[in-house]
């Protein structure tokens, strides 16, 4: 089963191309808040007035859940969660791809193009990487309860814009229907969903300045 970061990693792209949707620093931000999230749904922090607080040092049972946790236990002075997701954001995406690829979702391809080499992520199986997408998706068109991950995953996704892919194809009633699920989140999960929409906001006026 996927964890939060990666579900966010396979709805962030295409899952025939692999191109993202989003532009780098939105990514690395949403996923940023994702590997948070993952903390929070593991019961290991709790969030609220856009500060973080570890609440269980026992390593979470994930590999590179295990190593946000390690950062957090060793930086406990630092407890702005804005400040958490800037730290996060800068590897984010390497380390979600790379734990994607352990897990046999995606496998890397390297392309050489004018001399550099860039590395993209392609998928093993199609139905496997679109399958968030279309498992969040097909509960919003039937109007069904998602689980707790879930919704955080739809509120990151709205926090990042990739929630017109979830929407897509969805009646009217879908829309309010999301509404009322993320304002039932727990606290922690709310603030951490809102601080993260922020800081990707921060980051799209600073580039547009």
């Amino acid at each position: 089963m996927l964890l939060l970061a990666d579900d966010l990693f396979c709805l962030a792209h295409d899952s025939v191309s692999m191109k993202r949707r989003l532009s780098d620093r939105v990514v690395r931000l949403g996923l940023a808040g994702a590997l948070l999230g993952e903390q929070v749904l593991f019961r290991r922090i709790t969030v609220g007035g856009g500060q973080l607080r570890v609440v269980d040092e026992r390593p979470p049972p994930d590999g590179l859940a295990h190593t946000v946790m390690d950062y957090l236990r060793a930086e406990r002075d630092v407890t702005s969660v804005r400040d958490w997701l800037l730290f996060l954001s800068r590897d984010a995406y390497q380390l979600v791809g790379q734990r994607l690829v352990r897990e046999g979702y995606v496998r890397v391809e390297e392309v050489r193009r004018f001399l550099r080499v860039t590395t993209t992520y392609r998928p093993v199986e199609l139905i496997r990487v679109g399958y968030p997408e279309a498992r969040i998706g097909k509960r919003l068109r039937a109007g069904s309860d998602l689980e707790l991950p879930d919704i955080v995953l739809a509120g990151l996704a709205r926090a990042t814009g990739l929630d017109a892919y979830l929407l897509k194809d969805t009646p009217p009633a879908a829309r309010p229907f999301l509404r009322r699920l993320l304002a039932g989140l727990p606290g922690s999960l709310r603030g951490l969903i809102d601080e993260t929409q922020a800081a990707i906001g921060d980051a799209v006026l600073n580039a547009r300045t």
